[in-house]
């Protein structure tokens, strides 16, 4: 039973953390991509479709990459070069994800492909990941420039620092990680199986992870585990209330009241986001 459970818990862990520490680093240079979900339900269909045709698991998971990376590049162009209004074109780069990834997932709906074994290895890599994300981020020059363009990018232009690199390198990690975590739901959580919504709306739980994390790699990670478990529970929550719709939306209820509680507790402890997304009047 615990196995079973432990198990339940990775699936939904891995996704999640990868795809909330990518957009963390992003929002950390001051901009939000609130297309994760889309280049998510991206990267499960460009990955599904190179796994089923090769048999490969790396190839499924390197296609996965680099169609989100391709994603997140779109994205800071459009917000970047082209002046799109950062959340009009998170939302474009939503649809097109799903759309594309619908289309590009029709051939291929039902048939097996590779699946991820070995969950605990994988989350024993993100952990890892996320720990050396967080010294890079406080411990490193490229760490406090990062920090540096998200609180006052006009000031860390004065200083040297490539205001415009970090954010399109960002952006591009931050769309690779939220295409691979896509596919991972594929191969990991449907055992190999693409079907349309695969990603379940992770994307926007990842959002609201990134703010109960308070925007660091650790924070995410532990705050990614706490919400991990509660969807491990949705079978046992199911049978419980007897309204397994309900138990399936209890966990994305959950996330919504504590970012309602935690928001407001950051700011009486002092605690501040990245100014130049989250600045108050």
């Amino acid at each position: 039973m615990v196995e079973i459970v432990f198990s339940a818990v990775l699936t939904t862990l891995i996704p999640l953390s990868l795809a909330a520490m990518g957009e963390a680093i992003l929002e950390r240079t001051g901009r939000v991509n609130l297309g994760v979900d889309g280049l998510m339900a991206l990267g499960a269909a460009a990955g599904a479709l190179a796994g089923v045709e090769t048999g490969s698991l790396a190839a499924g998971l390197a296609a996965g990459a680099i169609i989100g990376a391709v994603g997140g590049l779109a994205y800071i162009l459009l917000t970047d070069r082209l002046g799109v209004n950062m959340i009009v074109a998170g939302l474009l780069v939503f649809f097109a994800g799903v759309g594309l990834g619908d289309l590009i997932g029709s051939n291929i709906a039902g048939r097996p492909g590779p699946v991820l074994r070995s969950l605990e290895s994988v989350a024993a890599i993100i952990g890892i990941a996320a720990l050396t994300t967080h010294v890079i981020l406080y411990n490193t020059v490229i760490g406090a420039s990062l920090r540096i363009v998200g609180e006052n990018p006009a000031a860390a232009a004065e200083r040297g620092v490539p205001v415009e690199r970090l954010r399109v390198s960002a952006a591009i990690l931050q769309g690779a990680a939220a295409g691979l975590a896509g596919y991972i739901m594929v191969s990991g959580l449907s055992y190999g199986k693409w079907y349309s919504g695969v990603t379940a709306g992770l994307g926007w739980v990842a959002l609201g992870i990134v703010i109960l994390g308070y925007w660091t790699p650790l924070g995410v990670l532990v705050a990614s585990t706490a919400v991990s478990v509660v969807f491990s529970m949705r079978t046992q929550m199911a049978a419980a209330t007897g309204i397994p719709p309900l138990a399936d939306a209890i966990p994305y209820i959950l996330v919504l009241i504590l970012l309602a509680v935690g928001t407001p507790l950051y700011e009486r402890l002092g605690l501040r986001p990245p100014a130049s997304i989250w600045r108050r009047k």
